[in-house]
């Protein structure tokens, strides 16, 4: 298959919306259909690919998965373990136990059907989950499990009998959208009510070239003017996947029709927008643990110049994932990592299970108390255990606020949460001892993020805390680690 330098830069476009939205840059609320656009892109190259191969008679189910697994699992394993070491030093045991388990889901990439089975009253923040944006790229691979053995087969009948398939998978899937639209969090997270998005793209193999470039400059155009609109004017209130999802897809589509335009088409094939769009799927694995572990460890909203720095360093990393890890894997010559592709399979299927069995182990240890010390212990039996810190340390332990200590000095540790949370005083009191232990309470308050804490309830942190080191939530309270720093 040609090399299209437009779909690199219409790459560039789709992760460019994605970071826009999740790093709230410019009054673009729609970015998050960034992905969609990469769903269109993945439909149509993976068709082409194999309705090509097969008509060469070259197709093989084989070649086909191990050019996947090159082109995607060593940029996916780093991310994996990075933000694995990241949460250890960072996470308390509920949230790393909640890791482990995402960990384990985007290894065998099921990790959309898990955040879906999460999504309900007692799901967590998205700034809790390092790896939610690998959702996306489970839907993907549940596309490239179901889809390959389809088409091969449907060819045999011809490119007119998988033309109609595709057709029946656009209408079942979208009509699906429209007949479920209140279960919001089932569409938004399964392959299936994705699929209409990819069938988009898969129908540009069937549908006849430009005959002239004045049809080529008028469809890319219009594609990128759809997307455009939907940037600026969808945003989380909208409903999506559905029907509104046809403007930014069809509109990406038109732009792969159009892609090779003489004049507008330079949008796209210009050095700038090639170059992020061949680091796009670098820039999409590393965004999003780095902005979780940054909020999660500064425990403020982001201002201009964090978003700057983010910003930046997620450039820097993705370019060096590209270079040294996407690019070498991916060579089949001595330049690069090359392997034998039987030992390639091999060494991936050894790692992943290494990987998912290390996110199975924190998620049934409960997260990996051992990483508290020598008080990981105590905090276990309250936490897992059989012993109730009601009863053991007397019911409501102090009035609200409070303090483990009658110094003056500025606190060590925060907790604020409802009226139960008042029941660990005397507990963080003996497993916190020498530490200063501060206790709010708000009635029938819930603690998202300190942002909801000062935005919501009116608490302001005490005098001479300039940041908040950490911030950890559990049922009933959230602890806050302090960081003083002189005013």
């Amino acid at each position: 298959m040609n090399y299209r330098a437009d779909i690199d830069g219409l790459r560039a476009v789709a992760v460019i919306g994605v970071l826009m939205f999740h790093f709230s840059l410019g009054p673009f609320p729609g970015g998050f259909t960034g992905v969609d656009i990469f769903f269109v892109i993945s439909g149509y190259l993976i068709t082409k690919l194999i309705i090509e191969d097969v008509e060469q008679e070259k197709f093989s189910f084989r070649r086909f998965y191990v050019r996947r697994i090159r082109r995607l699992f060593p940029a996916l394993l780093f991310t994996l373990l990075c933000s694995l070491v990241t949460a250890a030093f960072t996470f308390p045991p509920e949230e790393m136990s909640r890791f482990g388990m995402s960990l384990a889901a985007s290894v065998f990439s099921v990790s959309n059907i898990l955040f879906w089975s999460e999504h309900g009253y007692f799901d967590v923040s998205s700034h809790l989950k390092p790896l939610l944006h690998t959702w996306s790229l489970s839907v993907e691979e549940q596309f490239y499990l179901v889809w390959p053995f389809a088409l091969v087969l449907l060819l045999r009948f011809g490119r007119k009998a998988a033309a109609v398939a595709l057709l029946i998978v656009f209408v079942s899937s979208l009509g699906v959208n429209l007949a479920l639209e209140p279960y919001q969090s089932t569409l938004f997270y399964l392959s299936p009510f994705r699929f209409f998005e990819f069938a988009i793209g898969a129908s540009l193999v069937f549908v006849p070239p430009a005959r002239s470039n004045g049809a080529m400059e008028c469809a890319l155009v219009a594609g990128l003017t759809m997307i455009a609109y939907a940037y600026r004017y969808f945003s989380e209130a909208t409903l999506f996947p559905s029907y509104p999802a046809l403007l930014p897809t069809v509109g990406a589509a038109l732009v792969i029709w159009g892609g090779q335009a003489r004049w507008s088409g330079r949008l796209l094939r210009n050095k700038a927008a090639v170059s992020v769009g061949l680091i796009s799927y670098s820039l999409y694995l590393a965004h999003w643990p780095i902005l979780v572990f940054w909020q999660y460890s500064g425990a403020m909203r982001l201002v201009w110049h964090d978003r700057a720095v983010l910003l930046a360093l997620t450039f820097v990393i993705a370019a060096c994932m590209y270079f040294f890890l996407e690019q070498p894997f991916r060579a089949r010559r001595s330049g690069g990592y090359a392997v034998l592709p039987r030992s390639y399979i091999l060494i991936a299927a050894s790692t992943a299970a290494t990987v998912s069995a290390v996110g199975l182990h924190v998620w049934a240890s409960h997260g990996w108390f051992w990483r508290l010390g020598e008080r990981g212990d105590f905090v276990k039996q309250f936490v897992v255990g059989d012993r109730s810190p009601e009863a053991e340390y007397g019911g409501n332990g102090c009035a609200s606020p409070c303090s483990t200590s009658d110094d003056r000095r500025e606190p060590d540790v925060i907790f604020i949460g409802d009226s139960h949370s008042r029941q660990y005083y005397f507990g963080a009191k003996e497993a916190l001892a020498g530490l200063k232990v501060d206790f709010y309470e708000f009635s029938s308050c819930q603690f998202y993020s300190p942002e909801y804490t000062r935005d919501y309830t009116g608490f302001s942190y005490p005098s001479g805390v300039d940041r908040l080191a950490s911030f950890w939530r559990y049922r009933d309270f959230a602890l806050l680690r302090v960081d003083l720093r002189a005013r």
